[in-house]
């Protein structure tokens, strides 16, 4: 199974027995898999009512389960095998963590086990399709999406509203496992405002790096919000810091390019903003984001203003020397 991984998700490549024995606070170690569709206006998750013969009957949640070490080479092989067998659906990348869970599981054998769980968002190659050489969103009702029998009944593509009046109101339609078993509902909302920040952050930037007539070359300082810095692991090397540089390539073309460096320089941090340093040759004039297109309109303006007051004071000028020498 061929997957990629988000370059700040790199940690949890590790082989997965080095990562169990790091934790030996924890028996057991789970994985959830949120996927997404975008193909309608706002971003559907895909949920699976459990089993009415299984643990927790009824209840809704992602495709996920437990980490297999005789099997599994590393957690997100866990991830990508578990989200096969529960829906039928291919994983072909892993965005973002969006949450550790961990909780007590009592057995019915007696006794108790601490349990681990970390869930994910990531792509499905079954929702991606391509035409004319481009790729293209698979209409939701489209995805095939298999269920296992055993495990679960139902799916259903939820969008956010509906989540949150669940959790709100006995009245929605899911129910969704008690905070004590993993917090599935919060971590849906929470996998939500990822991919919503994710989709917001490619809509600015796209404005952003729109090419227009303003073809200047400058170094311009630009705060963004980088999801993608404060989800690394607290656990992880301070190596694997790493340093967002956007700048558009100089083919004039306008194509982003992110740079990771490595290394001991820091982003100076305000709260959940980093400084970014973008060096564009062709910058925007858009309603997102117009310093540069402002500050050209300015100039503009002060130099009409300046060409009229020169005419003004010329004719002005002119008017009074033939009237001194008509005298």
């Amino acid at each position: 199974m061929t997957f990629t991984v988000a370059p700040h998700l790199n940690y949890f490549t590790i082989p997965l027995k080095d990562f169990v024995a790091a934790r030996p606070e924890f028996e057991g170690f789970g994985v959830c898999a949120y996927i997404f569709s975008h193909a309608d206006p706002a971003p559907r998750i895909l949920l699976l009512q459990r089993a009415l013969t299984d643990s927790m009957p009824g209840c809704w949640e992602g495709p996920g389960g437990a980490c297999e070490l005789d099997t599994d080479k590393t957690l997100f092989d866990s991830l990508v095998r578990e989200t096969l067998e529960e829906s039928g659906l291919h994983v072909s990348h892993i965005l973002d963590l969006v949450a550790v869970d961990c909780w007590e599981h009592h057995r019915r054998s007696g006794g108790k086990i601490r349990i681990a769980k970390y869930s994910f968002v990531v792509e499905v190659q079954e929702a991606l399709g391509s035409s004319a050489g481009k790729q293209q969103a698979v209409p939701t009702l489209q995805i095939p999406v298999h269920l296992e029998p055993l495990e679960h009944q139902k799916f259903d593509w939820a969008v956010k509203e509906d989540v949150l009046l669940s959790i709100r109101s006995p009245n929605g339609p899911y129910r969704f496992p008690l905070p004590l078993v993993g917090h599935q509902a919060p971590n849906i909302l929470r996998a939500f405002e990822l991919v919503e920040q994710r989709e917001s952050r490619k809509e600015c930037i796209s404005h952003i790096l729109r090419p227009s007539w303003c073809m200047w070359r400058y170094l311009v300082r630009y705060l963004v919000y980088l999801e993608e810095a404060m989800q690394k692991p607290e656990h992880a090397p301070t190596s694997q810091a790493t340093l967002i540089s956007l700048c558009i390539s100089g083919d004039f073309v306008g194509n982003l390019h992110l740079r990771r460096l490595q290394g001991s320089t820091v982003i100076p941090r305000q709260g959940n903003r980093y400084t970014v340093y973008i060096e564009t040759y062709r910058f925007p004039v858009n309603q997102a984001f117009r310093p540069p297109g402002m500050l050209c309109e300015l100039l503009l303006m002060l130099l009409i203003m300046a060409g009229l007051v020169s005419v003004s004071i010329r004719a002005q000028f002119v008017h009074e020397l033939v009237a001194n020498s008509s005298r």
